[in-house]
């Protein structure tokens, strides 16, 4: 035996997998790199993510004050400690670990969320000081005596509370629980107490006024007004809540129904019967009133569009005997009747010229000699 002992090759240097993992100053810069942080200036970063590692302790964590999130999940981290300094910090994620008691965190005053599941814990304590604390989360331990969660009466603020999957044996754990005001979220399922407790849901509704979620489930408000029926009457008033909201139900249907009824006949005009009204409505009435404002609107601009008529030859005359008009009014002079002046076709008609000098005179010179007339009775008009 000897002999082969000393044949067989022997490591150097541990490997990864049979050593763990120290948390050196080296082993968090590069942590920082990976995800990327500030290497140049620790304190500025806010989070840590040091999970999946393999620490067995918490230190080395003097440079980074400012952190705000602590990652150490699945590490083998025994204690709490060395973190005091760490007075931003709002979450504490440090499940799947070995640690057997919480302890090593009154001073970390802003503490919001502590996460301590699947841990070998069997007492919460060590919360005094924490006025902040929100969140705890402590699923999956050894927590066993009704006496080990007296600690959580020294956290009044806390809201949510995860205790599933621990060992508790006996509902008198609900009376320490009572005492916590503000609960809001609680988780008790996979203990021993809750499997033979008789209507389990509906007596911690009741207990817990201000309970919103519990377990799986969230607790609406019907919820809790059958577990407070029940409570006061047994089944028999739990039955009777139940027709009462379903009554209440239908009666806010048919009246939400019947009011979206009555405003499709009133925007469509129509009566009870779906009939339209012969009779109009203010609405219609209303709308009458627009279209004729906007069918006149619509013509004054048809009409301000439109040109000025033009002067032509056939109303030159007129317009030549009412500025003569205006000139009698004014001056007192008296002049010719314009209406005896012969057209230009008169005056050629009448020309008394031997016909071996006069020329014919087609339309189109006729046409052509009036248009020059016109622009020159034009001319004097302006």
């Amino acid at each position: 035996k000897r002999s082969l002992e000393e044949d067989e090759p022997r490591s150097s240097a541990p490997t990864r997998e049979t050593a763990a993992m120290e948390m050196t100053p080296q082993a968090l810069k590069e942590i920082v790199k990976k995800h990327g942080g500030y290497n140049s200036a620790l304190e500025l970063n806010d989070k840590l993510y040091a999970h999946f590692m393999g620490f067995e302790k918490l230190e080395n964590l003097e440079p980074y004050t400012g952190l705000k999130c602590l990652y150490l999940e699945r590490n083998a981290i025994a204690k709490i400690e060395n973190i005091s300094h760490l007075k931003e910090l709002v979450s504490l994620y440090i499940q799947e670990n070995c640690l057997e008691k919480i302890e090593g965190l009154s001073d970390l005053k802003k503490l919001y969320t502590l996460n301590v599941s699947h841990n070998f814990i069997t007492a919460i304590e060590g919360l005094k000081g924490l006025d902040n604390l929100n969140t705890l989360i402590a699923n999956h331990n050894n927590i066993t005596e009704t006496k080990a969660l007296s600690g959580l009466i020294e956290c009044p603020r806390l809201a949510v509370v995860d205790l599933a999957d621990n060992k508790l044996e006996h509902e008198d754990c609900l009376d320490i629980l009572e005492q916590m005001p503000n609960i809001k979220v609680l988780y008790l399922k996979g203990n021993p107490f809750v499997r033979k407790m008789r209507n389990y849901r509906k007596r911690i509704i009741t207990r817990f006024p201000k309970l919103t979620y519990l377990d799986d489930r969230p607790v609406f408000p019907k919820d809790r007004l059958l577990a407070e029926a029940w409570a006061r009457g047994g089944k028999e008033a739990e039955k009777a809540e139940r027709q009462r909201q379903r009554d209440e139900e239908q009666e806010a249907a048919k009246k939400q129904a019947k009011e979206f009824y009555e405003k499709f006949l009133t925007r469509n005009n129509l009566g009870p019967d779906g009939k339209e009204k012969n009779e109009p409505t203010e609405e219609g009435e209303k709308k009458e009133e627009e279209k004729e404002v906007s069918s006149a609107s619509a013509a004054d601009e048809k009409v301000q569009g439109f040109e000025k008529p033009r002067i032509t030859t056939d109303n030159v005359h007129a317009l030549i005997q009412e500025q003569k008009e205006l000139d009698e009014d004014d001056d007192d002079v008296e002049e010719e009747d314009l209406s005896s002046i012969p057209k230009l076709e008169e005056v050629v008609g009448n020309l008394s010229v031997p016909k071996s000098n006069v020329q014919p005179v087609s339309s189109s010179e006729i046409k052509e000699m009036n248009q020059a007339t016109a622009a020159l009775d034009l001319e004097d008009v302006e």
